[in-house]
């Protein structure tokens, strides 16, 4: 199966890194989107993992590495975001006009955000909101 990574600098937390590696565990798609330097570009550059197992030489201290899920549809977002309330035409559209390093991003900041609103008490916003606004990219 194949298998998807993200990569976070632990400093630079706007910067998103996609690995993908195949059946036989080779890269077959690398994705970086952000406000990313120079320097940390030729990094990045110069430290693609070929295979799913140069996924552990980046140094846990300084990055995080999450599997993501494969799932990146429209369907899946909906209702993994769970609030199905407001134009749902409009949230669909926000969603397909996002790359897959941005989708994934979305997704993996759900839990921090549905734990946020947990803690603070705040109304969930509609998810076209919680796409345009970049909600997923604040530091809950």
């Amino acid at each position: 199966m194949k298998k998807k990574y993200i990569l976070r600098s632990r400093k630079h937390k706007n910067v998103c890194i996609v690995f993908q590696f195949d059946m036989d565990g080779l890269i077959s798609l690398f994705e970086i989107s952000g406000d990313y330097t120079a320097d940390q570009h030729r990094f990045v550059m110069g430290n693609i993992p070929i295979v799913i197992d140069g996924i552990k030489r980046f140094d846990k201290s300084k990055f995080t590495i999450e599997e993501v899920p494969m799932d990146l549809s429209w369907e899946y977002f909906w209702d993994a975001y769970g609030h199905k309330v407001g134009k749902k035409k409009m949230a669909e559209s926000a969603w397909t006009k996002l790359d897959d390093a941005t989708r994934i991003k979305v997704l993996i900041s759900l839990p921090r955000y549905d734990a946020h609103l947990k803690a603070t008490g705040i109304q969930k916003a509609h998810a076209t909101t919680f796409i345009n606004q970049e909600y997923y990219d604040n530091e809950y």
